[in-house]
């Protein structure tokens, strides 16, 4: 019964007026690994190669900072109006006003890369290791948690819990409340209220779905790897093969890992390929 409604909406998958068109930029190749956005703008950052998105002319112009000298644009997060900079012993907090990256001091966790901060409904919390921590902003204080593993009933009837011994923050993905940890062969739904891996995702694809993979856009979730192109549908909990059929492209195929968002525009942007949804 479950395939016959995954059939029925692969065939009912219609293109969208959205596509994806080549995205002219001036000399500047953003790569998304790269690009952050901090009050409605988007700056890209790679060590000596520093620049700010003009929206109305689309050129990035070379940007200037105070405190950081090389600054990389994949070690930036953005949490309740603040940006900051976080990369092993290398903590920093953002003065808008004087384009100054000041150091910052942490309590519970001082050594951390920002590469592992996810903001997940309004917390920001870092996701990496044996632990997860939670960020108190009014200490400035991180916390750590442990996770309770999942727990099931055998066979024989007995009580079994699944623990993981590590966490990867790409794993981690955001549909609607709920949160899914996905890849390496382990499948939870997080639920980051009680720190529980609870129900185990069970999904009607025949690979393992990593959710580096998984993108978001208008509130959907999508799923592209490659030629593995699927969109989510939250309500019979199950991907549905894209076959481009949600958005005209002129891809073959391509990754989540190049995609990038800002003030309603959606891009991708890998070296020589750059993209526009439109």
């Amino acid at each position: 019964e479950l395939q016959a409604q995954i059939d029925e909406l692969e065939s009912g998958l219609t293109v969208q007026s959205e596509k994806w068109v080549d995205k002219q930029w001036n000399d500047l190749l953003p790569s998304a690994g790269s690009v952050w956005v901090y009050n409605g703008k988007a700056y890209y950052s790679n060590y000596s190669n520093q620049y700010v998105l003009n929206e109305i002319t689309d050129t990035w112009e070379t940007k200037t900072w105070s405190g950081v000298s090389s600054l990389v644009g994949s070690y930036v997060w953005v949490y309740n109006g603040k940006a900051y900079y976080s990369k092993d012993k290398a903590q920093y907090v953002l003065d808008e006003t004087t384009d100054t990256w000041e150091t910052k001091t942490w309590s519970g966790l001082n050594v951390f890369s920002g590469q592992n901060v996810l903001i997940i409904n309004n917390k920001a919390y870092f996701i990496a290791g044996s632990s997860i921590y939670s960020l108190d902003e009014a200490t400035d204080t991180w916390e750590s948690h442990e996770v309770k593993g999942y727990s099931y009933i055998d066979s024989d009837g007995g009580v079994c819990v699944e623990t993981l011994s590590s966490y990867i923050s790409s794993y981690v993905w955001v549909c609607g409340d709920t949160v899914y940890y996905d890849g390496g062969n382990s499948h939870y739904i997080l639920n980051l209220d009680t720190y529980t891996l609870e129900e185990k995702n069970v999904w009607n694809v025949d690979f393992d779905l990593s959710g580096i993979y998984v993108w978001v856009y208008n509130g959907k979730a999508y799923y592209s790897n490659d030629k593995l192109q699927y969109v989510f549908d939250a309500s019979l909990n199950v991907w549905v093969e894209n076959n481009g059929k949600e958005f005209e492209s002129p891809f073959v195929a391509f990754s989540a890992v190049y995609i990038w968002s800002y003030n309603g525009h959606c891009y991708y942007s890998s070296s020589s390929v750059q993209a526009e949804l439109v």
